[in-house]
């Protein structure tokens, strides 16, 4: 993706349950905030990009599916390289 983000969330969750959770949550948002999202999926599904605008403001949200509890700590390696490193600094997430 070639667009600026004003700020990023990352939200990384254990499986199906928490994904449609997390869908449902920034749903809520779009209709609360007159806010538009649009979605992209990488990997097969695992990784889901959100680009939610809100006025002028625009938010980049990954998520990930670590696929069980087990695999949480291997997570800060995905964070640190497809959120940090290649959108925006750590500091805006």
């Amino acid at each position: 993706m070639n667009s600026t983000y004003d700020e990023g969330w990352a939200i990384i969750h254990e499986g199906s349950t928490e994904k449609v959770f997390y869908l449902c949550l920034l749903e809520f948002f779009c209709k609360k905030y007159e806010a538009t999202i649009k979605k992209e999926e990488l990997n097969d599904g695992l990784e889901i990009i959100h680009v939610l605008e809100i006025k002028d403001r625009k938010y980049i949200i990954k998520t990930y599916d670590a696929g069980s509890l087990t695999n949480m700590p291997k997570t800060s390696k995905w964070f640190e390289e497809e959120c940090a490193k290649k959108y925006l600094k750590r500091s805006l997430w």
